[in-house]
C-alpha cells in the first residue's frame, strides 16, 4: 500500500511577508492575519477579473473620449475636458494591466507583491498630477 505524506500548507503575512508551516491565525512576527497559498491565489484570481473589467471599461470610454478629439469641432477652449478625460481613462488602462500582472503573479506565486501595489498608487498619483496641469493650461 502507498501511503501518502500530506504536506502543510504554508501561511504567508501580507505585512512582513513571512512565512511558517504553522497553521496560526495572526503572524507570528507582526501580528497581522496570515493568508494561505490558497487564499492568495484565489485574491490573485479576483484581481485578474477586477483588472479586466477595469481594462474594458476605461478601454471603451478611451475610444470615445478620442473620437471626440479627433472627429468633433472642438475649439481651443473646448479640449481641456476630453484631454483631462484621456489622461483619466488613460491611467485607468494603464491600472487595470498593473492589476491583471499583479494578479497574474499572484496567482502564479501564490504571493502577494507590493511593487505591483506602488506601481498601482503611483499611477493615480500621476492622473491626478496630470489632470491638475492640464486643468490650468485649458482654463
Amino acid at each position: 500500500m502507498n501511503s501518502e505524506t500530506v504536506l502543510p500548507e504554508n501561511y504567508f503575512c501580507r505585512k512582513c511577508y513571512k512565512e511558517t508551516q504553522a497553521s496560526d491565525s495572526v503572524c507570528p512576527h507582526c501580528g497581522k492575519t496570515m493568508q494561505t497559498q490558497a487564499q492568495i491565489k484565489s485574491l490573485g484570481k479576483l484581481l485578474i477579473g477586477l483588472g479586466v473589467f477595469i481594462l474594458i471599461s476605461c478601454g471603451l470610454f478611451t475610444l470615445v473620449i478620442l473620437a471626440i478629439l479627433l472627429f468633433g469641432k472642438n475649439s481651443g477652449s473646448d479640449i481641456g475636458m476630453p484631454l483631462r478625460g484621456l489622461i483619466f481613462f488613460g491611467g485607468g488602462l494603464l491600472a487595470g494591466i498593473t492589476a491583471i500582472i499583479g494578479g497574474w503573479w499572484q496567482v502564479k506565486h501564490g504571493r502577494t507583491s507590493k511593487m505591483f501595489l506602488w506601481i498601482f498608487v503611483g499611477i493615480v498619483i500621476l492622473m491626478l498630477f496630470l489632470g491638475r496641469l492640464f486643468s490650468f493650461w485649458f482654463y
